[in-house]
């Protein structure tokens, strides 16, 4: 894991350290939306260590946001339906 950076949040309650939790985030990235506050509450209000690696390096993928999700998935649903399932 070298170079890859970490936001590590200590425990809010008494324990020995030993155990923890890695968080993993979406697409969008790990500074993005709710990500750290959600890490930082479950370290606060547990006896976990949470790391939270930057897996995509500070890349956004750019179709994670334009990307016509539901467009996509009807379409797929349709096919199977008219397809598959009739």
């Amino acid at each position: 894991m070298d170079g890859l950076d970490l936001y590590v949040a200590s425990p809010g309650l008494p324990g020995d350290g030993s155990k923890a939790v890695v968080w993993a985030h979406d697409v969008y990235g790990w500074k993005e939306g709710r990500t750290m506050e959600l890490v930082d509450r479950l370290a606060a209000d547990s006896e976990y260590t949470v790391v939270l690696p930057n897996v995509w390096r500070d890349v956004v993928w750019p179709d994670a946001v334009t990307y016509k999700w539901t467009d996509s998935l009807q379409v797929s649903f349709t096919y199977l339906h008219n397809e598959e399932c009739v």
